[in-house]
């Protein structure tokens, strides 16, 4: 997993904080979109059900933490518009999950940078699947080829397809 590393330089604990603000606050990850509230999830192996468990964060920094409200945890998530971005998160914990079942420890080298490049640096895996380069004999249909030319969200869900192939050897779904 990539997380951010604080710049104690300049005074901020996330590299997107300037003086006036979040400058990523429309895009911002679910973590942010939370925050005070912090979410973990197992998911069972008999059933595939996800159940979420949810703490509150408690630092000197948060200056929403000495305000009361009425809101619940589900009324919180819903007027942060957090759903999607936990479907997502989950969709990459399932691919986590699969890594530590079949490679258990830290990924090293190549399969490092691959999972990296399929997951995280979007704009470098797009480029490099239409350069030719990074398919090899993965099967993709070409709808599939079509939509990920300009829809990131396809190219993530593409990406984790590619990383399941590349690292674990297992084939898009249907082909």
């Amino acid at each position: 997993m990539v997380g951010f590393k604080p710049n104690p330089g300049t005074g901020h604990e996330c590299p997107f904080v300037t003086s006036e603000g979040c400058s990523v606050y429309q895009d911002r990850p679910a973590s942010c979109r939370m925050y005070p509230l912090a979410r973990a999830i197992t998911r069972s192996r008999d059933t595939g059900e996800v159940s979420e468990f949810f703490a509150l964060i408690e630092e000197p920094h948060c200056k929403g933490l000495g305000i009361e409200t009425e809101l619940t945890v589900q009324e919180w998530l819903m007027g942060q518009d957090v759903q999607k971005h936990n479907a997502e998160n989950d969709k990459l914990m399932d691919l986590i999950s699969l890594k530590n079942r079949i490679l258990p420890g830290k990924l090293e080298g190549d399969l490092s940078d691959k999972f990296y490049l399929g997951l995280y640096d979007l704009d470098e895996f797009r480029s490099r699947i239409f350069d030719g380069k990074i398919l090899g004999n993965m099967k993709v249909p070409e709808t599939v080829l079509t939509q990920i030319q300009t829809d990131d969200e396809a190219l993530l869900d593409f990406g984790m397809a590619w990383v399941r192939f590349v690292v674990f050897g297992i084939q898009l779904s249907g082909d």
